[in-house]
């Protein structure tokens, strides 16, 4: 059966609000994909239960991501939640939950750095009134202040107090309502690029604490493993200028 591209296109804008180079792109290489494509990104918004400007906010943030950092799609995406009612002070601090993930390399690399001491015979002192003070610092952040605290605040409390102070930052401003907030977080954690367990579980609990639902939770888990879609969203244009340069901008099997 002949495929009517410019129906798909038409639909493409209709169900996503754009059409970029990466659908263009697969529209001419793999229809077929397209088709799937849509009903996979479409799903989590079926029931209505997160909003079209929750979904675009959702999208900034993992697309903003450390791992990721996806330019198009924080500009792209930064405009549909605009355009669907989000305020500038909404984008920033959805940017802002993207970089707490800053706190990802020390919640990784100080309980080693504190057995390796340890194993070594270079344990350092314990300092309470560091300790207390970083543990002060953390309960602006959702959920208990983590172990490796403690040996952060042992060794660098001049580093990691500030450290807190802006990862905190985000859940002190105020711009997203509470739930928002620990929903962007928890796609920010569980998106491909990142998934972090422990983040996973802390901002599960905080949205549930916020009277988020079983259901809305599962969709927000859905729309952030859509990035792993980048590969072809990087890929498929590079793969249509090769094709075009050599003349053959129509695969055989897209034909």
């Amino acid at each position: 059966m002949a495929i009517d591209r410019d129906e798909m296109r038409a639909r493409v804008l209709r169900l996503r609000g754009y059409v970029g180079p990466f659908q263009s792109a697969m529209i001419e290489l793999d229809p077929d994909w397209v088709e799937r494509y849509l009903a996979f990104v479409c799903a989590p918004n079926d029931s209505g239960r997160i909003s079209m400007r929750l979904t675009q906010l959702i999208y900034v943030g993992i697309d903003a991501v450390p791992s990721h950092l996806y330019p198009k799609g924080i500009g792209t995406h930064a405009e549909l939640a605009l355009k669907n009612g989000a305020t500038f002070d909404e984008v920033i601090e959805t940017l802002e939950i993207a970089a707490s993930l800053t706190g990802l390399s020390p919640a990784m690399a100080f309980p080693i750095l504190a057995e390796e001491l340890a194993a070594a015979g270079a344990a350092p002192a314990a300092d309470e009134a560091a300790r207390a003070a970083l543990a002060e610092t953390a309960r602006k952040l959702p959920g208990e202040p983590p172990a490796w605290l403690q040996v952060a605040a042992d060794l660098v409390p001049n580093c990691v107090g500030p450290l807190l102070d802006m990862l905190a930052h985000p859940w002190q401003r105020g711009a997203l309502p509470a739930k928002e907030r620990a929903l962007i977080a928890l796609a920010c954690n569980a998106a491909p690029a990142v998934l972090a367990a422990d983040g996973i579980r802390r901002h599960i609990r905080e949205a549930l604490s916020h009277g988020a639902s079983g259901e809305e939770i599962a969709e927000v888990i859905s729309l952030a493993s859509g990035i792993g879609i980048h590969s072809l969203a990087v890929g498929a244009p590079i793969l249509t200028e090769i094709l075009h340069r050599q003349g053959d901008a129509q695969p055989a099997a897209a034909q």
